[in-house]
């Protein structure tokens, strides 16, 4: 299997914590605000367009005189903010305008990010209260205050803007997809607002704009599992089990831990009941089972099926014929097969790069999908060579 090798330095999140590394800053000239994130050198060689003359042309013009340079730069912003690219032009400017900003400039500006993320970290968390304590029309008012801060990223002609819950996301999306657009995760970006706001709208029983919300959230992360299980909950209330059945193979296509590949096959478990298809059933809460035999509802729901079927379930003759009833209704096999091959080809290269601690935390995914002695014992002895560093 091929894949691209991504440097250290290109995945925007450490693997103990979210690695925020894009600045937001506001600038305002003649009533024009700027929210600029820099354009590399690359994205705008890539680009080839009017784009990059009109930043080279600019670019010339710097004199290295910091107060006649950002004059110069807030005209050129004046000029062009009417233009049709006025908003790739306007980032860039931005990015020279912050570079020759003295330091107690930016220190302001990256004050008002902090405070920015610090008041939206705290109405998520009250939010999440409200929520508990049932007073949903308070908690929602709470998340959609937050949507304009995220929001006002679009994908424009040179970046796209997405946030992954973890490093395996943002491979797995650069391998599956490949954007040709830079990845760019502001602060702000943050899908649990889109989650949490789903689910009191399904509460409150307004499907339709549940679902609205969750396609937004699904903008900035495509493959967030959180809200295509969420999605996939609205059209199982609703039993529209084909729309049910498609969203929840995506979500056992994108899964990288055994308790979302359980909770894809309970999902099925639980149509198939609905379908009175208990052959299916039997097969997805066994092979549910297979992955987190720790939650009791599959075993509950085996027992519902041994009830109302009047029969003793012969767990041995549906093991070995799983795989193929599941496959024969449109049911795909579990893990995907470019997560397993994108996983072991991420920790060999790790591995082989010396980064000890990439490479467990990719074979990790892998033996926990996998089940694979080999694999454990590479992460076993990658763990005491790690050690053996310190």
């Amino acid at each position: 299997m091929n894949i691209f090798i991504i440097s250290d330095s290109d995945l925007h999140i450490k693997f103990e914590n979210i690695y925020i590394y894009s600045i937001f800053i506001y600038y305002k000239f003649t009533n024009l605000i700027l929210t600029t994130f820099s354009l590399s050198k690359l994205v705008i060689e890539k680009m080839k367009t009017n784009i990059s003359k009109i930043i080279e042309k600019i670019t010339n013009q710097l004199s290295g005189d910091r107060k006649k340079d950002l004059q110069l730069l807030k005209n050129e912003a004046e000029k062009y903010k009417n233009h049709k690219d006025a908003r790739e032009i306007i980032k860039e400017i931005g990015r020279m305008i912050f570079k020759l900003l003295p330091g107690e400039a930016k220190n302001e500006y990256s004050q008002i990010l902090k405070n920015i993320l610090s008041s939206i970290e705290k109405t998520l968390a009250e939010s999440k209260l409200k929520i508990q304590e049932g007073k949903l029309d308070e908690a929602e008012r709470m998340l959609m205050s937050i949507l304009p801060h995220i929001e006002r990223y679009k994908e424009d002609k040179a970046s796209i803007y997405l946030v992954f819950n973890e490093p395996f996301e943002q491979y797995y999306y650069k391998y599956k997809f490949k954007p040709e657009k830079e990845i760019r995760t502001p602060p702000e970006l943050n899908t649990e607002v889109f989650s949490n706001l789903a689910y009191i709208l399904v509460e409150k029983r307004n499907f339709d704009k549940a679902i609205k919300i969750i396609d937004d959230g699904l903008v900035y992360n495509p493959i967030n599992t959180n809200l295509l299980f969420e999605k996939a909950e609205i059209y199982k209330l609703k039993k529209d089990w084909n729309k049910f059945k498609n969203i929840t193979n995506l979500c056992l296509e994108y899964s990288y831990k055994r308790i979302d590949i359980a909770r894809v096959y309970r999902n099925f478990g639980y149509m198939f009941i609905e379908l009175q298809d208990y052959d299916a059933a039997i097969c997805s809460y066994l092979m549910s089972m297979k992955y987190d035999n720790i939650n009791p509802q599959a075993q509950s729901q085996l027992f519902y099926i041994s009830q109302i079927s009047n029969k003793k379930i012969d767990i041995e003759y549906y093991d070995k014929r799983s795989l193929k009833i599941l496959n024969e209704r449109g049911i795909q096999k579990a893990p995907s097969k470019e997560v397993l091959e994108l996983a072991y080809s991420l920790g060999r290269n790790f591995e082989e790069s010396n980064n000890f601690k990439a490479a467990i935390y990719f074979y990790i995914i892998l033996f926990e999908l996998a089940f694979d002695d080999k694999i454990k014992k590479k992460i076993d002895n990658l763990m005491k060579a790690d050690k053996q560093r310190v």
